[in-house]
């Protein structure tokens, strides 16, 4: 917004002329001013569509919590956490900062992690990690009913929805690659990508968790995968 209102200052003082006419008729056969304003009125659309960007994202997200929070759980289900809903000032902060530019790759969850998005509003965001590296903090909610056991426990995706809100996020990115964290991401990313028939490849990475077969030295295989796909260039200076 502020480069629109920088522009429209300048068009405004370059209208005040002692010989208005002589400079209309000069800039209207000068390829050079004219290729200014094409310029100029390129850069105002330009910024106005990254901030469309951020804005499509976080209205989609706004939706989908509303759609989630419309489905009844029954036993043994008990709690329920939407970080869109208690975190989302986080959120905001992190879509508006990080995510108003296309984007070539996409890296897909299974769900809010009980020591990730679930704490912080931020995707795959461990407390130290968005607030030291991304630079992000503020007060975050919380549910309106909590594990007692398990602060952060994870939330129950329903996939008519998810999906939906997948693809819709993959049109607006413009994602050309999905990486999908885990063998279900990976699954789910599949099955998006073929019912709304999108040009997207899908990969995986192994899941970090601890609780996953063989998950040692993770950090080495993931780059070492990263490697094999030929995109870790895309994540090294």
């Amino acid at each position: 917004m502020s480069n629109l209102r920088k522009t429209k200052a300048r068009r405004g003082s370059d209208s005040v002329d002692v010989k208005p006419k002589r400079i209309k008729l000069s800039n209207e056969n000068n390829p050079e001013v004219k290729n200014n304003k094409r310029d100029n009125n390129s850069a105002i659309r330009n910024d106005a569509a990254l901030e469309d960007i951020a804005d499509q994202l976080l209205s989609l997200e706004r939706n989908l919590a509303v759609e989630l929070g419309k489905i009844t759980f029954h036993l043994p289900v008990e709690y329920i956490y939407s970080p869109l809903e208690y975190a989302f000032n986080i959120h905001t902060m992190y879509v508006q900062k990080y995510c108003s530019t296309v984007k070539k790759i996409l890296f897909l969850g299974m769900n809010p992690g009980p020591w990730g998005m679930s704490q912080t509003g931020v995707p795959f965001g461990e407390i130290n990690m968005v607030r030291d590296w991304l630079k992000i903090c503020g007060p975050v909610g919380k549910p309106a009913k909590e594990q007692p056991n398990r602060k952060g426990a994870e939330i129950n995706l329903v996939h008519s929805a998810c999906d939906k809100a997948l693809a819709e996020t993959i049109k607006i990115l413009k994602a050309e690659i999905i990486i999908g964290i885990g063998g279900y991401a990976e699954k789910r990313a599949q099955l998006v990508v073929q019912k709304y028939k999108l040009p997207v490849k899908v990969l995986c990475l192994p899941h970090p968790s601890p609780r996953a077969a063989n998950n040692t030295n993770w950090n080495e295989k993931a780059t070492k995968k990263l490697s094999e796909f030929g995109l870790l260039e895309c994540f090294t200076d």
